[in-house]
């Protein structure tokens, strides 16, 4: 059996502390997520040092392998996912409670990875509010043990373990740097992409031999380059930092070094400082206290209805990861890992259980639409705002070649061959407001167009240059103002967007996503990233190149944005007991909006169209508001819901001047 490093669960206080003070939004470790990978690294390394000493003693049983495992993960994870989903029956929506239990469901059966890389999209719940969130790493590591044995077995016996590892490390760092650049999210789950960290720890353990001769000198400066590589990356990367890719080289390779240099413990100062009680103690419970830490997160983010805690919540949330860390170490890791206190079959009989209970009340839950039955009347009543409608909503999910193929989004189904007399054109903003907007052209007898997709602001010829889909909503652009001009038959154009977003480039508030970096990709005026004029000129050609088409256009302005989710905070108040002011000072709408508000008076002076200002509707002179009678104004932090656009589709209608039927096809085009 290998003898017990001390260093390494000190490595493993180290990791853990980085983890969780980062996740606590603390200051001073903007990099602390780095401590996930190194504990790939030692994880790869003492699971196959254990494998490696077994099959040399001929005595490895892949069936104590996986029992091992067992005794390690299951008892304090399904703990922690029992308490959890109790927890998110009292303080979540019902489709949070949906997603909570699915994402139980996928922790249990160890593909929480996958979960997570397939269901973020445009409108998924901020991670912050994901209590099993941080799962995903188990998810890997279990996907690897799955593989990673009966491979090593194998290959340790005919000797090519470290030669063939390290042709699958190669290759799985070089796939882990090109997606990271290409498919950020799937580099950051998925197991083809993180292998080659769990690779590196166990080639580690199968090749310790080479650093017995190492003097103080040569370990003492490997140990100092492991420190480096350790806790460079805590203070220089941030959430900005392209990630994991080959940044992750940095802490993988301290970890390994440091492990490494641990093999000599008495000749080097860096094992003898991780051995240090402190941080050997936070490494002995860093298992429970990384499973807690982000549930008791994610409900006082729920609690406070904001991703950002303040610091004394933060503070608490620390605190009470490392109790239930400890009291969970104590009282659940310990005993189930005693073979005396739990026989192996007991212990499957247990885990076998409680995963058909956790199972099936995951299952339940989703089959019940988080039942909503346990709500409040008043809770009920803010269901109806979340984002379900946006996010599933084909007409904001359409492609360039839907709008070539004439597969377009009428407002009244009921008359498909209806010619449309009104169009709406913008992005989900617009999307927001499509069924009012569509409510009030066929209340005037008109059939209506709309033309939008998610994230894609219309303005021709610009490209957000920072996003994959970037050249997709390019090409949507260019089309959706192609078909408009096109049709004779459209007369008026509302064009509506978050324009804020745009010319800031900046997100607002807690809101998670990346900035908008523009580019006037086609006429090449200016640099990449000087949105405000980009955004101006590109407003300025959609709006000329209709008008000459005959058109009239009417611009509608960014609707003030929150700065956070606004339906979780009037949920919050009403399920939690949080009365709070669901309100912005008008001078921070003021300051967000400035330049973009500015910059749409401009183009409509110049080009002579209506201008249309939402914070008329939800500003005075002091405030602007969330929510008005009790009823929320938006779904989430920026997009509105039918109250919200109500006002604004009122001051549409009195714009709503339309020749009588069949006289814009009369007309022609000037």
């Amino acid at each position: 059996m290998i003898a017990y490093r001390p260093d390494i669960d000190g490595l493993r206080g180290i990791a853990v502390l980085a983890v969780v003070l980062f996740h606590a939004g603390l200051p001073g470790i903007p990099g602390g997520f780095v401590g996930v990978d190194i504990f790939f690294v030692i994880s790869g390394y003492l699971i196959t040092s254990i494998i490696l000493a077994e099959h040399a003693e001929g005595r490895f049983s892949y069936l104590r392998f996986y029992e091992r495992r067992a005794r390690r993960i299951l008892p304090a994870l399904y703990t922690v996912i029992a308490v959890t989903l109790a927890a998110c029956w009292h303080m979540q929506t019902p489709a949070e409670f949906v997603d909570s239990a699915q994402q139980a469901v996928a922790a249990v059966l160890f593909a929480a990875n996958v979960y997570f890389w397939a269901s973020t999209d445009y409108f998924s719940t901020a991670a912050e509010f994901k209590p099993l969130l941080h799962t995903w790493s188990l998810g890997v590591e279990e996907q690897f043990y799955l593989l990673f044995p009966a491979f090593a077995m194998l290959l340790a016996q005919r000797g090519l373990l470290v030669r063939l590892g390290l042709v699958l490390l190669l290759v799985s760092l070089a796939a882990c740097v090109y997606t990271t650049a290409t498919a950020e999210v799937a580099a950051f789950y998925l197991l083809p992409f993180r292998a080659w960290q769990l690779l590196c720890g166990a080639l580690l353990a199968a090749t310790p031999r080479f650093a017995e001769a190492w003097g103080p000198s040569v370990l003492n400066g490997l140990a100092l380059c492991a420190a480096l590589l350790l806790l460079l990356p805590l203070a220089l990367f941030d959430e900005d930092t392209l990630f994991p890719g080959i940044a992750a080289a940095a802490p993988t390779c301290g970890a390994a070094l440091a492990i490494l240099v641990g093999l000599r413990r008495p000749r080097s100062w860096l094992p003898r400082l991780l051995a240090w009680a402190p941080l050997r103690g936070l490494g002995l419970i860093s298992y429970s206290v990384y499973l807690w830490h982000w549930p008791v997160l994610a409900a006082l983010r729920t609690w406070h209805a904001s991703t950002e805690l303040p610091l004394g919540s933060a503070g608490i949330g620390v605190v009470a990861s490392l109790v239930l860390g400890y009291v969970s170490w104590r009282y659940v890791e310990r005993p189930f890992r005693a073979r005396t206190r739990v026989p192996r079959v007991r212990l499957w009989r247990l885990a076998a259980a409680t995963s058909v209970v956790l199972l099936g009340g995951g299952l339940a839950t989703v089959h019940s639409a988080g039942f909503p039955a346990r709500l409040s009347s008043e809770a009920r009543a803010l269901l109806a705002l979340e984002p379900d409608a946006l996010r599933d909503d084909p007409c904001l999910l359409q492609h360039a070649a839907d709008i070539e193929a004439g597969d377009v989004c009428l407002f009244d189904t009921s008359r498909p061959g209806a010619a449309p007399r009104v169009a709406l054109w913008g992005d989900s903003h617009a999307g927001a407001m499509r069924g009012e907007f569509a409510d009030l052209a066929m209340l005037h007898g008109v059939q209506g167009l709309f033309l939008g997709r998610i994230g894609c602001p219309p303005l021709p010829g610009i490209l957000k240059t920072n996003f994959p889909g970037g050249e997709a909503c390019l090409r949507y652009t260019d089309a959706a103002l192609s078909l408009l001009l096109s049709l004779d038959s459209v007369e008026l154009v509302v064009i509506h967007a978050r324009w804020a977003l745009s010319v800031e480039g900046a997100r607002f508030g807690d809101e998670p996503g990346r900035p908008y970096i523009l580019d006037d990709k086609r006429y090449a005026h200016g640099e990449p990233g000087d949105n405000p004029a980009h955004v101006a000129r590109a407003l300025r050609r959609a709006v000329h190149a209709l008008q000459a088409a005959g058109k009239r256009v009417l611009l509608i302005g960014s609707v003030p944005e929150s700065g956070y989710d606004v339906p979780r905070a009037a949920f919050a108040s009403v399920m939690l007991g949080q009365p709070r002011s669901l309100r912005q000072p008008r001078t921070t709408f003021d300051r967000r909006q400035e330049r973009s508000r500015l910059m749409l008076r401009a183009v409509a002076e110049e080009m002579r169209v209506d201008l249309l200002d939402p914070a008329e509707f939800f500003c005075d002179e002091l405030y602007c508001v969330a929510t008005r009678d009790g009823t929320a104004l938006y779904i989430d932090d920026d997009h509105i819901s039918p109250a919200g656009a109500a006002p604004i589709i009122e001051a549409v209608a009195t714009r709503l001047e339309l020749a009588p039927a069949g006289h814009a096809q009369a007309r022609g085009r000037p």
